[in-house]
């Protein structure tokens, strides 16, 4: 026993002996050498990033950037979801029921159902079968008549009055006549199909010009491709297209015809933010691959959007939140020179440092942005980060 005791005595002793000689070699590392260590132990960009309260609005790898002309720029679009649609809802208030009259009885039958949102109701209506009977009867929907005479399967469906219609309503059936022998009806299945129009039929989508491209634009053009989610005909709709509220088309979808292309008016276009709106009339459709195609005398550099939410540009605007850009570079030995525009604002770095960063809140705008890089020499960009965090 004590021989083992010794022994456990030794390990323990060891173990505290060789991490008292791990701690003083990462102490006695240099500094660059002790930090790298401990980043690739802790924690990454990413989740350094999430600790320290900041949020990405933009994070891409530009690579190699150098000077260069071209008069096309294409603008891609977010793709858009639209659907004008009726949703119904069947339920059956009675398997079947008799009303009856004669001179010395009246059996009239009481039925209740509810609706689910009478504000959003678009058609109600009564189904049944008529399985016997003779004489007339009558059908009341809240105290409403909505039926009297003789009555039939062919009868079904009754439309119920939807402005009319309660939370809780009622149905009374009973027979407006009834000799001696007495006159009845029996009915089986009676069922309440409520109709409801469900829809998302207009929807908008902005892009940005600065301008310059506004001044030397000589040409555009929309593509685009509509992907019918119903494809039979009786389920489609016109769809309108407008650019900063002027009506570019209307027509009636078609949804084989593949790849669509519309031509957008000059006078139409503005420098700035352009709205795109999308509706329609009936159907359900996502509206895919949509991108501007411009043609301009200015020069045009590779530009990158994203979208500030209503939240953080108002906490950008009292000053709860800060707004910063920041490019990482390869190495801090070559020389890295560029401006870059931010909408319409633009800053400029001619830097050997290995990063430049810069406070751009008062450069950004509600919903879509874009920041473009015109570079004057050639050089690498390993990141470009737009990101809102906590002011210091």
């Amino acid at each position: 026993m004590k021989a083992k005791k010794a022994q456990a005595t030794g390990v323990a002793t060891f173990i505290v002996i060789m991490a008292l000689f791990m701690l003083a070699y990462v102490l006695l590392l240099p500094e660059e050498e002790r930090k790298g260590l401990i980043d690739e132990q802790g924690t990454s960009e990413e989740e350094q990033k999430e600790l320290s309260g900041q949020t990405n609005l933009l994070y891409t790898s530009p690579g190699n950037v150098f000077p260069y002309e071209k008069n096309e720029l294409k603008i891609p679009v977010n793709s858009v979801a639209l659907y004008a649609k009726t949703e119904e809802k069947v339920s059956e208030i009675a398997t079947k029921l008799t009303a009856s009259k004669n001179w010395f009885s009246d059996e009239i039958k009481t039925l209740t159902f509810k609706i689910d949102n009478k504000d959003a109701l678009e058609k109600l209506q009564l189904f049944f079968f008529v399985t016997s009977g003779e004489g007339a009867i009558y059908i009341k929907f809240n105290g409403y008549t909505v039926f009297e005479g003789e009555i039939s399967s062919a009868d079904s469906p009754i439309n119920l009055p939807t402005d009319r219609a309660k939370s809780t309503n009622t149905l009374t059936i009973g027979m407006s006549s009834g000799d001696f022998a007495g006159d009845s009806y029996s009915l089986s299945s009676i069922s309440i199909k409520q109709s409801y129009k469900s829809e998302k039929s207009t929807e908008t989508r902005n892009f940005q010009l600065t301008a310059g491209e506004k001044a030397g634009l000589k040409k555009a053009q929309m593509t685009y491709f509509i992907n019918c989610l119903k494809i039979d005909p009786k389920e489609q709709g016109d769809i309108t297209l407008l650019l900063n509220g002027n009506e570019l088309s209307t027509e009636r979808v078609i949804c084989d015809a593949g790849t669509q292309t519309q031509s957008m008016s000059m006078p139409y276009i503005a420098a700035g933010r352009n709205t795109l709106e999308f509706k329609i009339t009936k159907g359900e459709y996502n509206i895919e691959g949509i991108e501007i195609e411009l043609e301009t005398k200015e020069k045009y550099y590779p530009k990158y959007s994203f979208e500030l939410s209503d939240e953080y540009y108002e906490a950008i605007k009292d000053g709860e939140k800060d707004a910063f850009i920041l490019f990482k570079f390869p190495n801090d030995k070559d020389a890295k020179k560029a401006t870059v525009t931010i909408n319409e604002y633009q800053i400029s770095f001619d830097t050997k440092e290995d990063d430049y960063e810069r406070k751009v809140s008062g450069y950004l705008e509600r919903g879509a942005n874009y920041v473009k890089i015109i570079p004057k020499i050639d050089f690498e960009i390993s990141s470009l980060k737009i990101y809102v965090a906590e002011p210091e």
